[in-house]
């Protein structure tokens, strides 16, 4: 059973990391093209519609980088330091993928990317640890 969830956790890696690469690989996906649509569906001021667009993608980093280093924590198991790894990993594919922005047409990369990334890291492991606290503190005690 510990395996095949690590086989899992691994694949789950490959989809995450696969999912981001596309993402940032895809004109679709640039800051003008969702400026664009930001302003066409919600008919916001110019302003408006900037802050919104940095809100979306900032939370979209987060999460995407949250959800990577929870795949890597399922995918390490009970190594040692897994938390640590998950999150030192997830950071290095959040510069990787910065790196990879320089390479693309309209794309540019940002350290301050990065740091969001990490931060969406670190933040999902510090609440699926304290969820997982939880329902283990949860079970020691008999709730009726």
């Amino acid at each position: 059973m510990f395996l095949r969830r690590r086989w899992i956790g691994w694949i789950l890696v490959i989809i995450c990391c696969t999912f981001i690469f596309k993402l940032t690989d895809s004109p679709a996906s640039t800051s003008k093209h969702t400026t664009s649509i930001i302003k066409t569906e919600i008919k916001a001021s110019h302003s408006a519609t900037i802050k919104i667009n940095y809100i979306v993608r900032k939370s979209a980093h987060m999460t995407l980088f949250g959800i990577l280093a929870i795949c890597l924590l399922l995918a390490l198991g009970k190594i040692k330091h897994a938390p640590l790894l998950s999150w030192a990993l997830a950071t290095a594919y959040g510069a990787l993928d910065e790196i990879h922005q320089i390479f693309k047409p309209d794309r540019t990369a940002a350290a301050a990317d990065v740091l969001i990334d990490s931060a969406g890291a670190l933040l999902a492991l510090l609440f699926f640890w304290g969820v997982r606290g939880l329902v283990a503190m949860l079970k020691k005690t008999d709730v009726p």
